[in-house]
């Protein structure tokens, strides 16, 4: 039986590929600040992103994917980016990872010792395709513009501009 599953009103998958987009093109330009961390070949490589957010399963609170990108060809990959990315993600929420760093004594078989991720305000975000820091910086930006997207929506709001006390049903 497939699940019910409703994602906050100010988070969606267009929202999502937005972030992502904008973070693609500034790993892209090497005189960006974030660029500059990304050398060539991570560039030609590609990489694997997971969002993941609160979400209600079935009315009830609980957590899912809003989405996932693999820019470049997977078939090319000198690693398995999204598997990695994947079970970053998984080791985020169950708190055997903060994104910046693993809890190796946590470690069970199949999971990955890579980290690069990041968590800010619910959202969580790993990506696999670049140096562990480097994997950390773009899920920083990609929840940061993720943020910034929500709150473009919200002030855009019916809700806003109504003043209403509770965000409305779509």
């Amino acid at each position: 039986m497939a699940q019910d599953i409703v994602f906050p009103k100010f988070l969606t998958v267009d929202m999502a590929q937005r972030a992502i987009r904008h973070v693609f093109n500034l790993i892209m330009d090497p005189k960006s600040p974030l660029g500059q961390e990304i050398t060539d070949e991570e560039r030609r490589s590609g990489f694997h992103v997971v969002i993941n957010t609160p979400a209600l399963i079935d009315s009830l609170l609980g957590r899912a994917t809003l989405f996932e990108q693999s820019e470049g060809n997977p078939r090319s990959w000198p690693y398995p980016f999204k598997d990695i990315a994947q079970c970053k993600m998984k080791q985020m929420l169950e708190g055997r990872s903060d994104g910046t760093s693993v809890s190796y004594h946590l470690l069970f078989p199949l999971d990955t010792p890579y980290w690069g991720g990041d968590t800010k305000d619910g959202l969580v975000t790993t990506c696999s395709g670049f140096t562990q820091e480097s994997d950390h910086a773009v899920s920083a930006a990609i929840n940061e513009k993720l943020i910034a997207l929500a709150q473009e929506a919200w002030e855009a709001s019916p809700e806003k501009a109504q003043g209403a006390n509770f965000v409305f049903i779509r």
